[in-house]
């Protein structure tokens, strides 16, 4: 329990520091985002942190009002592009869901980089994931969302395939994966301000109506954390149908992730009596689709993944005589590493409770069972965030992972690992 208490405490200092560093990169992201999804006229044009288009002078009709029917309205002296705020409204509703979840999992968007460590008696791995939002312009009313994640991993003390990962997490040594996602969903991208946010805009006047840069400070298109937040702050029982006249239904989607891991291994030489290092590439390629639901609160997952990786055997001592009666030994892996191939079939399934939109999650869960179909082995793993990071939203936890396959006999044997998880964001929009 106390090595529990002490790696507990390293984690939490660095996921500290990671936050931290995700912060200030948060208008940078975001900015990002818009400039990569072709919703900004120029560079210039945007206002940092705002969500949508914003787009100086009068080169277009307007209409004005915050119920006017068309797809531009006039805010105080600029002209602001709803059906881009509505779109960049929708998509963030999907990143900030329950598609932001563990580093090693499939169904991963993670606009800011998220870093995780994770550590149980055997295992202590660090691992960094950030999402690139790459989709185009929308059209009509189906909104269509393309991201592109990079993870890595590393093991920080040994180089075996990580129990406390479970059957397709992380093989060891050091992991690099690179994912894509396909979100796909009916929305509501009609050009119209929604009347919450004007309702959010009055509620901020009557608040600091006495504030000199009360124009400023009650512009919801230059609030620093996006629209949905304003309406979040000043008017928080609108977001939930804001967020659903602009994503009435479920959100679908289907990716690909590939992954390659170097390994390196010490084993023992029988014939020549020494130990010898060799490196070993290992590679995992995954097909994997689903469903969001519930606003994003809740997501399923499955997936097929095959792959390659290597594993040492057993140690071994061997001892031989140098001089009477002195023998030397040695104690290593019994051989040079294994090569074992994976087909493996898996159900996820996330859910956070207590996480009504505009609300923080107090718990949060995501279990998956997934089946080795060459190896004959199972698992069950499943992470639980309960651990806030004092903004609301949940970074930390326990991971449990059992797991169950063929021993050297031919018999089964299996194993229960219990860890502690930090700095993995696990929030429903809103948070």
């Amino acid at each position: 329990m106390a090595d529990y208490h002490r790696a507990l405490a390293a984690v939490e200092r660095a996921a500290q520091a990671a936050t931290r560093a995700a912060g200030a990169a948060e208008a940078a992201a975001r900015d990002l985002r818009l400039i990569a999804s072709g919703m900004t006229a120029d560079a210039s044009s945007v206002t940092s942190g705002a969500v949508g288009k914003v787009v100086p002078g009068a080169d277009a009709p307007v209409v004005t009002g915050a119920n006017a029917q068309g797809k531009r309205s006039t805010i105080g002296n600029m002209i602001v592009d709803h059906i881009a705020d509505n779109r960049l409204l929708a998509v963030e509703a999907v990143e900030s869901g329950s598609a932001n979840g563990p580093n090693d999992r499939f169904l991963k968007s993670s606009p800011t980089p998220d870093l995780q460590f994770i550590a149980s008696s055997e295992d202590k791995i660090a691992s960094l994931s950030w999402t690139l939002d790459i989709s185009g312009v929308q059209t009509g009313k189906r909104l269509a969302a393309d991201h592109l994640t990079i993870t890595a991993a590393s093991d920080l003390d040994s180089s075996h395939e990580a129990k406390i990962l479970g059957l397709d997490g992380f093989s060891g040594g050091t992991e690099i994966a690179l994912s894509y996602i396909h979100y796909s969903t009916e929305a509501d991208l009609n050009g119209t301000e929604k009347p919450e946010v004007e309702r959010a805009r009055e509620s901020c006047l009557n608040a600091n109506g006495d504030k000199d840069d009360v124009a400023q400070l009650c512009d919801p298109y230059s609030f620093p954390t996006g629209v949905s937040m304003f309406v979040l702050r000043y008017y928080p029982q609108g977001l939930r149908s804001m967020i659903k006249a602009a994503l009435p239904g479920n959100v679908d989607f289907y990716g690909v992730r590939v992954a390659a891991s170097q390994i390196d291994f010490t084993y023992l030489d029988r014939a020549a009596f020494t130990t010898r290092d060799q490196s070993r590439l290992g590679f995992k390629a995954t097909a994997f689709g689903g469903v969001l639901l519930g606003l994003g609160q809740s997501a399923l997952t499955g997936s097929f993944t095959y792959g390659r990786r290597y594993a040492e055997n057993d140690p071994v001592t061997l001892c031989q005589p140098i001089t009477t009666p002195q023998t030397q030994c040695l104690t290593n892996a019994d051989g040079a590493p294994v090569r074992k191939d994976k087909a493996i079939v898996a159900v996820e399934a996330r859910h956070g409770f207590g996480a009504a939109v505009g609300q923080f999650a107090t718990l949060a869960i995501a279990p998956q069972v997934s089946v080795d179909l060459k190896s004959k082995a199972f698992s069950l793993d499943v992470p639980v965030y309960f651990v806030g990071d004092g903004t609301g939203k949940l970074r930390g936890g326990v991971r449990g992972v059992y797991l169950n396959r063929r021993d050297g006999t031919g018999g089964r044997e299996d194993d229960f690992t219990l860890g502690l998880f930090v700095g993995v964001p696990f929030s429903v929009f809103g948070s």
